[in-house]
């Protein structure tokens, strides 16, 4: 099980996150879209993402 957050640095907090089996490109690129629609809905959310992989 890999776990991918996307952490916004300036409240700490997770904007979005994605797990799943295998360690790809797609996992990331699911996390950042569910990232990208918190921000559009919190404009204290769009500075300062950031992408952790575990």
């Amino acid at each position: 099980m890999y776990l991918t957050a996307v952490i916004d640095w300036y409240s700490r907090c997770i904007v979005g996150w994605e797990v799943d089996d295998t360690l790809d490109a797609r996992m990331v690129i699911i996390a950042l879209k569910k990232a990208f629609m918190v921000a559009n809905c919190y404009p204290e959310f769009r500075l300062g993402l950031s992408v952790y992989k575990q």
